[in-house]
């Protein structure tokens, strides 16, 4: 049960996101509407620090990756067994639909990087569960062999 809450919770938690609800104040980092289809830019000068802020040094870059860093924990404890590469698709189809929303609705940045952050946020979470699911049939096999 604690699960499924958890489950639910953090998918109302994107929503209110991509509605640009921000439920705790220290989130509100983002004043700008608007979009940002330029990723080239930030590719280019991925780690080097100039006049702007870099990609890696962009408060906003981390928050998306952590989020989604969840979504694949999120996805299992409501779909218990979901394969991993359906979580990651549902993963990128989510953060696009949000961006697509934001833009949209005008209620934030619809910005191609968050797409890639988030991206990459579900991909390392999916990792995590692959990592803990060799774990577990490996602790299963070996207390069957005993």
């Amino acid at each position: 049960m604690l699960k499924k809450l958890f489950g639910i919770g953090y998918f109302l938690a994107l929503f209110f996101a991509v509605l640009g609800i921000r439920m705790i104040p220290i989130f509100n980092f983002r004043i700008s509407h608007g979009y940002n289809l330029d990723i080239h830019t930030h590719v280019s000068d991925f780690v080097k620090i100039n006049y702007k802020l870099s990609l890696l040094s962009r408060f906003d870059w981390w928050m998306n990756i952590i989020m989604f860093l969840f979504f694949p924990l999120a996805s299992r404890t409501l779909r218990p067994g979901i394969h991993i590469y359906k979580i990651i698709l549902l993963g990128i189809c989510t953060s696009v639909c949000i961006e697509l929303l934001q833009f949209i609705l005008n209620v934030g940045m619809a910005d191609i990087n968050d797409v890639v952050a988030n991206s990459l946020g579900c991909m390392l979470g999916s990792m995590v569960i692959l990592v803990f699911d060799k774990m577990r049939r490996t602790t299963l096999l070996s207390s069957k062999q005993k």
